[in-house]
């Protein structure tokens, strides 16, 4: 039943049209397409390969046209579809009825996003259905109302609002408000089957819905079932993916019935003109045949594109089929995975900014640190879930996005039905050690559980910043020393750039600016931050350029301290032979942030200057040494991989293996990643983000050539949006899935004295 798992997925969101803006050149009109023949029985589709992606299985997200925008009501995923919010959605609940799925409406007022890739003409919008509380809807284009229709009451009926000149090319939102009342709560407004924006001139005693179990059934051409998408002239299906590159596009084309018809496929792509990749014309009866039909996509890799299946032309009632349409990778997957660890090392540095360490900044004094750089794997497109360091913590030690493992906020405490990495070490025979030296991870904060060893050091102590470091070095030797086999996990959050910065009043006077007389000091630094954070007016959180001068530099002495305590773990690792089976992980939570925000707030905007921070992983072996990897990580990648290079159970986590994103083997249509804080999100998919807070409109960028996201291409980028959103609507209904039903809203911290006296220090 393949054909059934496929069919919760063919559209990795879906929408519509614009351009190349990453400087390749658009696809020619003559593209490399590649048409085995069709002689004999066609090879079976290649669906052995764990990273082929069936199609079909995307089908419920994508856009269907017939005739017109089809919105079938009553499909799994039209929820995505209604104002950019994530449920739970309790007033639509579906029925069977003659063969149909229809959904019952208790809102008065409903809405759903669709978008358009060419302009409509002479538009009316159709409903079938049938009123129950209420007969009468108004119904809206956008903001724009079109009139009213009567909603039939004993039987469903099709009915349609007065037309409009001209729907452009775009975004848009369909709008039914009723008129009346329900007479309980268990009574609907309306129950309503689809909806259809397109011509006026279509006859609704013609018009064949295509809804998803209308167009998506088992085939026979010659012989040869395949689960195909079956579609009359002129249907289109449309679905987004961001191509990897490589990515192969393989279906077998036929013609399902008596007659014949052409099997077109479009690339669409936001701002430039649809490209037909591939045309076949095929004939139906009883000389039917499959004709294998391969795509070549690299010409689109790394962009977000849709794909369009259409009926060009079909004839004499048969439908054009389209048989196991998937999306195939690059390169085999030959199931190749980086050599056991026996040790894992986590080092998670507090306020690191990766510009001041190599591979992305000059080596200078940080030879651990270029050491890893050389022997492992930088993720240049690593980016942390949230700007919330405990959530950062928690989602690094339990696989689990911050939605899914609930602390999302600086004064929550992680709730005890969270299972951290330490549980799962002791089930796997493994022994799990943490050592902090950052508050927000003390134990008060729920992060103590589960670990064979755990202690907590606290900034108001008068104790180095590198004594986590140390700790986490003298618990391996001791570990090692009652058993040189035992296979160790050891987790480290140390102060990183974080102030306060352990820094002498000596090594101060010879760091610049010279004579340098503003605020900052290394003991005071966070409160002065803190304090300049709590002003007014925005002119007011400013620091100046000498200031930030003198912040770096104090960042990078104390960094270079801690690296030099980094420096001796990795040589005691290498005197003792495990160097070489060791995998070693070396990562920011929260990244400091551009000027002229003020850094190291507890919960800072969802921007990408505070989001990207570094990520360097030493595999076992330095397997893929020195390389610089382009895939989208996220700190759960982390956590899975920790997990199966220790070969410990990796179930319930929602990472990928960071080792097969490094070499260009993760998912076909690529990565998107989602960071969120409390109803907020920024939704990063390749070149673009999508940024808003949940149930309102978002927005859009181009992030490669507008960081600053000045400009708001949510409108005309229709596809690219649709695409974000459908991303950021599964990660988010996927988190609150994984969310244990007792669980009702965050548990606030009880804090000691201890810990508040530290996280003072800390500037919260």
């Amino acid at each position: 039943m393949k054909w059934a798992v496929a069919l919760l997925a063919l559209a990795a969101a879906s929408r519509c049209t614009r351009g190349d803006r990453n400087g390749a050149p658009a696809p020619s009109a003559d593209p490399a397409v590649v048409v085995a023949p069709a002689v004999g029985a066609p090879p079976p589709a290649n669906t052995e390969d764990p990273a082929a992606d069936a199609l079909i299985a995307r089908l419920p997200q994508c856009d269907v046209d017939h005739d017109g925008v089809f919105l079938d009501l009553g499909a799994p995923d039209i929820e995505s579809r209604r104002d950019h919010r994530v449920g739970p959605f309790d007033d639509t609940p579906t029925y069977e009825r003659a063969g149909a799925t229809f959904a019952r409406l208790h809102s008065r007022r409903i809405s759903y996003d669709f978008s358009t890739i060419e302009p409509l003409e002479h538009v009316v919008v159709s409903v079938k259905g049938l009123g129950v509380a209420s007969r009468f809807a108004n119904v809206y284009l956008d903001e724009r109302r079109l009139g009213a229709v009567t909603l039939p009451r004993d039987e469903p009926g099709v009915v349609s609002t007065p037309s409009i000149d001209e729907l452009p090319p775009g975004m848009h939102t369909v709008t039914l408000r009723f008129v009346g009342s329900a007479q309980g709560a268990d009574e609907p407004y309306a129950e309503l089957d689809w909806l259809r924006i397109g011509s006026a001139d279509v006859s609704h005693a013609s018009y064949a819905p295509p809804t998803l179990r209308d167009i998506v059934t088992d085939v026979v051409l010659d012989g040869e079932p395949r689960r195909a998408v079956v579609l009359r002239s002129p249907s289109t299906v449309r679905c987004a993916v961001r191509v990897a590159p490589g990515t192969k596009l393989q279906l077998l084309a036929g013609y399902w019935g008596n007659g014949h018809g052409v099997a077109s496929i479009r690339v669409v792509e936001d701002g430039v003109h649809p490209v037909v990749v591939a045309e076949r014309k095929v004939n139906g009866g009883t000389g039917a045949v499959w004709s294998p039909v391969t795509v070549d996509l690299g010409p689109y890799a790394g962009r977000v594109v849709a794909l369009e299946l259409t009926a060009a032309d079909s004839s004499g009632g048969g439908r054009v089929a389209f048989g196991e349409p998937m999306l195939m990778p690059g390169k085999p997957d030959r199931h190749e995975h980086v050599a056991p660890a026996q040790v894992a090392v986590v080092v998670v540095m507090a306020g690191l900014d990766r510009r001041m360490i190599p591979p992305w900044g000059p080596i200078g004094g940080f030879t651990a640190l270029g050491r890893l750089a050389r022997d492992g794997v930088a993720f240049d497109r690593y980016r942390s879930p949230t700007t919330v360091v405990g959530a950062v913590m928690a989602s690094l030690l339990s696989g689990l996005s911050p939605r899914a493992h609930g602390l999302e906020t600086p004064t929550a405490r992680l709730d005890e039905d969270v299972r951290l990495i330490g549980d799962r070490a002791k089930e796997g025979n493994a022994s799990a050690a943490f050592f902090t030296g950052v508050p927000m991870t003390f134990p008060v904060f729920g992060f103590d559980r589960g670990w064979d060893r755990s202690d907590s050091f606290s900034p108001v102590k008068d104790l180095p910043a590198t004594e986590p470091i140390s700790a986490g070095l003298a618990w391996l030797k001791e570990s090692l020393a009652s058993d040189h086999d035992a296979k160790l996990l050891l987790v480290v959050h140390a102060r990183g750039g974080h102030p306060p910065w352990d820094v002498t009043k000596d090594e101060v006077a010879q760091l610049p600016p010279d004579e340098y007389s503003g605020p900052l000091e290394p003991r005071a630094g966070a409160i002065v931050l803190s304090n300049l954070r709590a002003q007014r007016g925005p002119a007011d959180q400013r620091l100046s350029g000498n200031d930030w001068r003198r912040l770096r530099a104090l960042e990078d002495a104390a960094l270079k301290k801690q690296d030099g305590e980094l420096r001796r773990l990795l040589d005691w690792l290498e005197g003792e032979h495990l160097y070489d089976k060791a995998l070693v992980a070396v990562l920011g939570d929260v990244a400091t942030g551009d000027p002229p925000n003020v850094p190291f707030a507890p919960s800072a905007p969802l921007r990408e200057d505070v989001l990207l921070a570094p990520l360097v992983v030493k595999f076992p072996g330095n397997a893929l040494g020195g390389v610089r990897a382009e895939a989208m990580a996220s700190t759960v990648d982390l956590t899975d991989t920790v997990i199966r290079s220790l070969g410990l159970t990796a179930d319930h986590t929602e990472g990928q293996d960071l080792y097969r994103l490094a070499r260009n083997e993760g998912p076909v249509d690529g990565r998107a990643l989602v960071a969120t804080l409390g109803g907020r999100y920024a939704t990063r998919y390749g070149p673009w983000l999508l940024a808003g807070e949940i149930g309102r409109r978002p927005t859009l960028c181009f992030i490669d050539v507008d960081p600053a996201c000045a400009n708001d291409a949510f409108s005309q980028s229709p596809l690219a949006a649709q695409a974000l959103w459908q991303k950021t609507f599964d990660a988010e209904t996927s988190a609150i899935a994984a969310r244990p039903p007792s669980r009702h809203g965050p548990i606030a911290v009880v804090l000691d004295g201890d810990t508040e006296s530290a996280l003072r220090v800390f500037g919260y």
